[in-house]
């Protein structure tokens, strides 16, 4: 299946503000004289100061200021009693990687983080001799921002030419990239444009493959975000619940709401945050198996690996087998080790880490210097990679 932009709920989704109506014409005039200079090309000479005012109309004051910002952002440079000149770096382009600390810090933290930086790590290096593109790593700790004005501290992105944010959420964030004047392009987080991993594969074809093995009594568990006070993040849950039960009719089996467990019904009262995801699979895989007044399923359809995981804890505590006493279809980070030895036991469905991150890239590339980036949510679909189980 092709991966495509999916239509989402805001704010996921940011929209860039313009900066105050008092800068509109430099930003406007700078837009044009930035066009120029790429058509001319490096070391090119830009027309005289008066011949930009009279063709763009404005103030020598308003051309200075456009001038003294193209300056600073490489674009052209201007020299003593000689004119104005494209910069040579016209076409270098620098970019920030920011990385949330809360990815690597939690107890129980997927390796998946590692592995996104690793795959960021290699194509920021292919880029960077292949294309003179300069790269900024920050790993950042979004309690040490408590405002938006800090991670402009951090970043400075009047420098840059977009920015690649993963697991952001705070609201001084959120603000920063509302206000921001370059394009952000996040994952597991905010942005002006969203890489996502799209579960409808996982839960469709799931759902079939479970039906192919025999399966008649499918279970759908769903895990919370670790961060209760993101209610937006739930966004596409009914639309999730839909695509299950239409699953489930194509394949001739009947609803029962019974085996639909989200962890939201396990909550504690005391829980502000939820616990990680593999201490969820657990709680919900100890409720249903172990308590002989819970229905059980003989299939379930799980979209997290360490969720997963979770489960398979649990069942190894219940002297249960995976593939015989419940079979799983789960979701899988492609050469994560979080599943390793349980792979003849599930239906796996991979996403790749490398996937994710050249889908940021394209976002990033598909925007024109100094417009507006490609918005929208750029689903990566998970790949069906073992077979149905067969008897």
């Amino acid at each position: 299946m092709q991966n495509q932009c999916v239509p989402r709920k805001q704010p996921t989704v940011l929209t860039r503000h313009p900066k105050p109506n008092s800068d509109t014409r430099v930003q406007v005039v700078s837009t044009k004289l930035r066009e120029l200079a790429f058509r001319k090309g490096p070391d090119a000479k830009l027309p005289t100061l008066r011949e930009l005012c009279r063709t763009y109309e404005v103030s020598q004051s308003t051309i200075s200021s456009v001038l003294d910002q193209l300056e600073e952002e490489s674009v052209l440079y201007r020299k003593d009693r000689s004119g104005i000149f494209v910069s040579p770096q016209i076409h270098h382009k620098r970019y920030a990687v920011l990385l949330a600390t809360s990815l690597f810090q939690s107890m129980g933290a997927s390796p998946f983080w590692g592995m996104l930086w690793g795959q960021i790590a290699n194509l920021t290096q292919e880029r960077a001799a292949a294309n003179s593109e300069t790269f900024q790593f920050l790993l950042i700790s979004e309690d040490d921002c408590k405002d938006p004005q800090s991670f402009d501290r951090y970043v400075r992105p009047e420098h840059l030419h977009g920015v690649l944010a993963v697991g952001f959420f705070s609201e001084a964030y959120v603000e920063w990239v509302r206000n921001v004047q370059v394009p952000v392009v996040a994952f597991a987080g905010v942005g002006h444009s969203i890489i996502e991993v799209d579960n409808r594969n996982i839960i469709r074809y799931g759902v079939d493959e479970l039906a192919a093995a025999g399966c008649s009594k499918i279970g759908f568990w769903r895990f919370n975000a670790t961060d209760y006070s993101l209610d937006w993040a739930d966004y596409n849950w009914q639309f999730e619940d839909e695509i299950f039960h239409s699953a489930l009719a194509r394949n001739g089996l009947g609803r029962d709401d019974s085996l639909f467990i989200p962890f939201s019904q396990l909550r504690e009262p005391h829980e502000i945050t939820g616990p990680r995801l593999q201490e969820q699979g657990y709680r919900i895989a100890m409720h249903v198996l172990a308590n002989p007044d819970t229905p059980k399923p003989d299939g379930v359809i799980i979209t997290d690996d360490m969720a997963a995981f979770g489960v398979l804890q649990a069942m190894s505590r219940l002297k249960l087998i995976p593939g015989e006493d419940l079979r799983i279809a789960s979701h899988r980070n492609r050469n994560s080790i979080t599943l390793f030895g349980h792979e003849d036991q599930l239906i796996l469905f991979d996403v790749d880490p490398a996937e994710i991150i050249a889908a940021m890239f394209e976002r990033l590339d598909s925007t024109k210097p100094g417009g507006p980036v490609s918005g929208g949510i750029y689903s990566i679909q998970a790949k069906l990679t073992t077979p149905s189980h067969t008897e």
